[in-house]
């Protein structure tokens, strides 16, 4: 059975918290199994109240899927200190060469990327912008900084405080509804809106037509030779 495995932003946008890891330096696959087998025993044996789960590396690593994955723990505060305290040294190196714990740090992605609260106003000009096409209308959040080329942030960014600012949304799936960036070329002078739509990824034919893309182009303030094409 396939199994969801959670990024770092994915346990920052649920969890709001920072996020700790085991990050392994073995060099083989093999070696490295066994020595996640090993601690994830030992954390169920001598910490059962900060469970583990496997994480795989962040949304802006460069890897599209896979790449390297680690061992996330939930610590308590108590569990926190007690593992410092037994398994590094006091300049928070690991005693262990086989892994090194890492802090990922929830305030950073939220300064950078996750502070972002989406709006159902229609934008009053055009601008580099995440849109959501949700049940309660279209969400988006425009950037007024004129420099800006793209986004910092994700529409799982802004969907993850958009559900919190609505919870009925909290029911819907964002892969299940049509969502998207706009960008601004400053080398080509004009604007592309990019659209997500899984559904017409998976099964190869769009819900939407052009006319439809051209509509929610239109409701978003960009001019009529803005491109408009898919993500992928």
């Amino acid at each position: 059975m396939p199994q969801f495995i959670r990024t770092p932003e994915d346990i920052f946008r649920a969890e709001r918290r920072d996020v700790y890891a085991l990050h392994f330096c073995e060099s083989t696959s093999k070696a490295i199994q066994k020595t996640w087998q090993e601690m994830k025993a030992w954390f169920e044996q001598h910490m059962p109240n900060s469970p583990t789960e496997m994480m795989g590396p962040s949304e802006h690593s460069g890897w599209i899927e896979g790449g390297p994955s680690a061992l996330r723990i939930a610590f308590t505060q108590a569990d926190l200190q007690r593992f410092c305290d037994e398994w590094e040294y006091p300049d928070g190196s690991s005693k262990d060469p086989r892994f090194q714990c890492c802090m990922h740090p929830f305030q950073t992605w939220w300064d950078e990327r996750g502070h972002y609260i989406p709006t159902l106003q229609r934008p009053a000009s055009p601008g580099v912008s995440v849109w959501i096409e949700s049940p309660l209308g279209m969400l988006c959040h425009v950037l007024t900084d004129d420099t800006a080329t793209s986004h910092p942030a994700s529409a799982r960014d802004l969907w993850a405080n958009a559900c919190q600012q609505w919870p009925e949304l909290q029911k819907v799936e964002l892969n299940d509804i049509a969502h998207g960036q706009v960008l601004h070329l400053k080398d080509r002078r004009h604007w592309l809106m990019l659209w997500n739509d899984s559904f017409a990824n998976m099964m190869g034919h769009q819900r939407k037509t052009e006319a439809d893309w051209r509509r929610l182009a239109d409701w978003l303030r960009l001019p009529q030779d803005a491109e408009i094409g898919s993500e992928f």
